[in-house]
């Protein structure tokens, strides 16, 4: 199970005199979308954080599909991630479980296919012709790969997060 642990600090000064206090909490809370099924497993490979938002990158194995392994991004945001430590849904293994809708999970293969056949509009790029084609004759877009590297995660702001693919 995925867990993601971030320490986050505040500082403070007093009236006219110059006091640096800093507060540490160490909070755990559950980034894996998929703890509760069987068939799924994942796997943290990289987390990185902005001022608003954390972002995991999660490698996924599905044991229903003959082992098929793919990445999310899972996010969430910073004050969501705070509140769910301070709740009282702390599950055995002694980590946070978040409420329904708080953790978002983008499957990043599932949406670079679908990016690139929105590319694939009027205007279509020479480059794509063999996704459109293959897409056209198979017509899955689901059975298209796309390899995303296990590395790391970058945030860039504003909740977004650089992936390399």
């Amino acid at each position: 199970t995925a867990t993601a642990t971030a320490t986050v600090s505040s500082t403070s000064g007093g009236l006219g005199i110059e006091v640096d206090r800093t507060c540490r909490e160490m909070v755990s809370v559950c980034m894996d979308p998929y703890y509760k099924t069987k068939k799924l497993t994942s796997r943290i490979i990289s987390m990185d954080m902005d001022d608003d938002v954390i972002g995991c990158l999660l490698v996924v194995v599905d044991y229903s599909k003959d082992d098929k392994r793919y990445c999310v991004l899972t996010s969430i945001s910073r004050d969501d991630f705070l509140c769910a430590d301070s709740s009282s849904t702390n599950n055995s293994l002694g980590y946070t479980e978040l409420d329904d809708g708080v953790l978002r999970v983008l499957d990043i293969e599932e949406a670079v296919v679908q990016y690139m056949m929105t590319m694939a509009g009027d205007n279509i790029d020479h480059r794509l012709l063999l996704l459109t084609d293959y897409v056209d004759k198979h017509g899955r877009p689901e059975r298209v790969h796309v390899r995303v590297s296990e590395t790391q995660i970058v945030a860039c702001g504003y909740g977004q997060f650089l992936v390399e693919v």
